[in-house]
């Protein structure tokens, strides 16, 4: 056998073990206390996780957008909720419920969107009425005053809340958060520059805007320091900037914004979509580039999710016409420019089983303990069951100079699922993928939502991995 027909072989090998690489589903978490006859509450709309900097989930917050919250007795259907669950052997249970009093409404749909890092925590409620002005949304600030220390249970503090006046800015849409942390009682965050936020409007001024908030590291509990940053927003009616938002803080008092625009017009395309790049010049949040795919087409909606994860950035877009399949979606990755900027690097599509209709890059997750790993969340895919979802595990490996982004399918083939929406939401961390399912059933009525848990098999005790064979 020549040497490049043995190099290829074993590279085939390579790519069917990773291929076939054992995730097993762990877990399956749903809302819990509901009253009976509950539906709807929509669980899994939204997930995070924070972990410590040994690289274990120190909690997960998972949204269910339309629960109805009481306080005083009074219902707020609709209000939403947000659920802190934190491990306990091999489990999940719920630390805390978060509702937050002083801001209950009805629709407002708190915990829409969740980002968390290093303890800095934003939630959004798009949907909250600020002053009588219908869906301007709100955002709220909070941090874990315990986090990387030796207490394994959350404090959560509010920080601060902003919203708008502006009608149907829908603000909180889509959420981010980066950088070093704060420091609290623990001293947690050594040397950091603090935590930066990103909050989404897509409905601002009817196309679209992101605003950029600052808590420095020594952030003053009392007296509520947070800096506003600026924001971003489209010049083009119906692009709806701010649907998606990554944050990164390389630090030095910069950071770097990517934000999707899944509705902008190119070419005469409707709703081919595109993804604009912003860093800080002398203090002002500046455009340095705009992504696109190679061939923008119709209804591509690229832009609907974002990710960051140096040196990568990830942008998908459900509508992506793979040839020959149809609109699977997919997402789209881009290295560093020469001088400043991303350039084009790959588009992944889902491997076989996929049809037109996946939503595939209906939400992104990077590793970002693996600059080589991604998650692409599915929610419309096929299985057993139409609709189900899946969720997909990206991983990228090199054969002679070329790089291959392995897909690994995960779904729930093998439990009791309906049309149930998996891959909504999706989160990547240290050989745990999770997805949220806001669609599927529970024993207390429909679409009231789950998280699936999956886990590598090679991240966990051998006897522990042995028992699910």
């Amino acid at each position: 056998m020549s040497p490049l027909k043995s190099a290829c072989l074993m590279f085939g090998l390579l790519l069917a073990s990773r291929a076939e690489a054992d995730w097993l589903n762990l877990n399956v978490l749903r809302p819990s206390d509901l009253p009976a006859a509950t539906s709807n509450t929509n669980f899994g709309q939204s997930v995070a996780a924070d972990y410590g900097d040994d690289g274990r989930i120190r909690a997960l917050y998972v949204g269910s957008p339309n629960e109805t919250a009481v306080f005083n007795n009074v219902s707020y259907p609709g209000n939403g909720a947000v659920y802190v669950l934190i491990p306990n052997g091999n489990a999940w249970v719920v630390h805390t419920r978060l509702v937050l009093a002083g801001y209950l409404q009805a629709n407002a749909h708190f915990g829409a969107a969740i980002a968390v890092h290093r303890g800095s925590i934003i939630i959004g409620a798009p949907d909250f009425d600020n002053e009588g002005h219908p869906n301007s949304g709100r955002v709220h600030f909070l941090q874990d005053y315990r986090w990387n220390s030796a207490s394994p249970t959350p404090l959560l503090i509010g920080l601060s809340s902003r919203g708008t006046t502006l009608d149907n800015s829908r603000l909180g849409a889509s959420v981010a958060v980066a950088g070093g942390g704060l420091n609290t009682v623990s001293g947690n965050a050594p040397n950091s520059d603090g935590s930066w936020f990103a909050a989404g409007a897509p409905g601002m001024v009817g196309a679209g805007c992101v605003l950029v908030d600052h808590f420095g590291a020594n952030y003053n509990f009392d007296l509520g320091d947070r800096a506003d940053i600026g924001s971003v927003c489209s010049g083009n009616a119906g692009d709806a900037l701010g649907a998606s938002v990554a944050v990164q803080a390389p630090g030095n008092n910069q950071v770097i914004l990517l934000t999707g625009a899944p509705g902008t017009m190119q070419n005469g395309q409707a709703a081919a979509g595109a993804a604009h790049v912003y860093i800080r010049v002398n203090g002002v949040l500046t455009l340095i580039d705009t992504l696109l795919p190679p061939n923008p087409q119709l209804l591509d909606s690229f832009g609907t999710s974002v990710g960051l994860q140096p040196p990568l950035a990830y942008v998908g877009g459900t509508g992506r016409i793979l040839q020959g399949v149809g609109r699977t979606g997919s997402v789209s990755v881009f290295e560093p420019a020469a001088i400043l900027g991303y350039d084009f690097a790959t588009e992944v599509f889902p491997t076989a089983p996929r049809a037109a209709g996946d939503l595939c890059g209906a939400s992104l997750y990077p590793d970002l303990l693996d600059t080589e790993r991604f998650a692409m969340g599915c929610p419309g895919a096929d299985g057993s069951v139409a609709n189900q979802g899946v969720l997909r595990v990206l991983q990228k490996l090199t054969f002679m100079g070329i790089p291959i982004w392995v897909n690994q399918r995960l779904a729930v083939e093998d439990s009791p699922h309906g049309a149930d929406d998996l891959g909504r939401s999706v989160v990547l961390v240290n050989g745990r993928a999770y997805a949220g399912a806001p669609l599927a059933d529970d024993s207390v009525g429909a679409n009231n939502g789950a998280v699936y848990e999956f886990a590598d098999s090679s991240t966990l005790p051998e006897v522990f991995a042995d028992s699910f064979e």
